[in-house]
């Protein structure tokens, strides 16, 4: 991973497939350096950012991991 102020830019070297993630995206997927539930993501989420509200935090947590599996999440719990 790659990071910057606004985000960062992830890599898959065994399938040459990048994909750039803004703050909240690159908050996730430091975040998930360690096995998390859906739940746990969005409660973190909320956490680091304390604007966004529960609900909003588990609708965009799943779809940023959704959109990260293949390619960069081999497993969902």
């Amino acid at each position: 991973m790659e990071e910057g102020e606004d985000g960062a830019l992830l890599y898959n070297p065994d399938k040459d497939h990048s994909v750039l993630v803004n703050r909240s995206g690159r908050e996730v997927w430091s975040f998930l350096a360690a096995p998390h539930s859906l739940e746990e993501v969005a409660r973190h989420l909320t956490v680091a950012f304390t604007e966004v509200t529960t609900e909003l935090a588990e609708q965009d947590a799943e779809k940023f991991l959704q959109a990260l599996q293949p390619d960069f999440i081999v497993a969902k719990s």
